[in-house]
């Protein structure tokens, strides 16, 4: 007895191909699977040569808008790091020391 799966289904024809309809509908779902088989191979070999082809494309369109979106970081970033400078030099920095030395002050 010999067992072929094929999509879920279970022919089991004999080894001498006595039952036809079995064999039949088994060697349809053969060609079936393998067209199935090669669609999905050319689906695959299609999507690597787009992925391929997306890799290898050298225009500037992306870089242009890489470089503004870095400038643009650099700028805000200097901003807010001025900002926090000025901050901490003109308004935190004198009253922590103010309170710093009131803490430590003995004579009172």
């Amino acid at each position: 007895m010999k067992i072929k799966i094929f999509n879920r289904e279970i022919c089991a024809c004999a080894l001498l191909d006595t039952n036809s309809a079995c064999a039949k509908s088994s060697a349809e779902m053969e060609k079936s699977m393998r067209k199935m088989k090669q669609k999905a191979a050319d689906s695959m070999k299609a999507a690597a040569k787009r992925a391929a082809a997306l890799m290898r494309d050298t225009r500037g369109e992306n870089y242009v808008d890489t470089a503004v979106k870095i400038l643009i970081a650099v700028v805000l970033g200097a901003l807010l790091l001025a900002g926090l400078y000025t901050l901490f030099g003109d308004v935190v920095m004198p009253t922590l020391t103010q309170r710093i030395q009131e803490m430590f002050n003995y004579a009172g």
